[in-house]
């Protein structure tokens, strides 16, 4: 079931692409989730409760749609 390449071909350097293609975008991805993790909730629920207005429009979007769509991308990344 092997798939032989040699060296020179376009097709070889379309797969060498997008292998790297992906393992850098999942890698991104985990990056991303894991920084979001480190955010407490407790801090972004005091951010949409307390803060200024700025800080608690972009809290709750923080809390109900961003965890979310890094979740489920890192997914389908990996």
């Amino acid at each position: 079931m092997a798939v032989e390449y040699t060296c020179c071909e376009s097709g070889f350097f379309i797969h060498i692409l997008v292998i790297i293609f992906l393992v850098v975008f999942a890698g991104l991805m985990s990056g991303l989730t894991l920084g979001l993790m480190s955010l407490s909730l407790v801090d972004l629920e005091v951010l949409a409760k307390s803060g200024t207005p700025h800080d608690r429009k972009h809290a709750g979007n923080v809390t109900n749609y961003f965890y979310y769509c890094l979740i489920r991308t890192n997914t389908v990344s990996n």
